[in-house]
């Protein structure tokens, strides 16, 4: 483990939720050759939702201004199924928390994307 990855931002903190969207937004731009422009991740107790705006490429911008919306969302959903497992790592390493569960959504005409991580439940009460 580098050093890096060995500094662990305090669960439930400010840290955390940046750092992973730091890490979504470096997986999307290693895949897609760019990254989105804004992201922001939420956490709750067993779910982290993080959302990503204008992070389609020209390609893609350009074959839902052709009406293609159909193929964009068969492109992004074969893409979220190849990189699914190092998003789930990252936030694994991040949270020091097992995923049971990746799921993606988009908005194309928004050039919206939410990914939700589905965490393993705690030995705490649940609500």
């Amino acid at each position: 483990m580098d050093q890096a990855a060995s500094a662990q931002p305090a669960a439930g903190s400010g840290e955390l939720a940046a750092a992973i969207s730091n890490a979504v937004v470096r997986i999307h731009a290693q895949h897609k050759g760019r990254g989105p422009t804004r992201a922001k991740t939420y956490l709750f107790d067993d779910v982290i939702l993080t959302v990503t705006e204008e992070g389609a490429s020209a390609v893609l911008r350009t074959l839902v201004d052709a009406g293609d919306e159909n193929l964009v969302q068969s492109i992004r959903s074969r893409l979220h199924g190849a990189i699914a497992g190092e998003l789930q790592a990252a936030v694994e390493e991040l949270t020091q928390r097992r995923v049971r569960a990746v799921v993606s959504g988009a908005e194309i005409d928004m050039d919206i994307d939410c990914t939700v991580f589905l965490l393993e439940p705690t030995d705490g009460p649940e609500t």
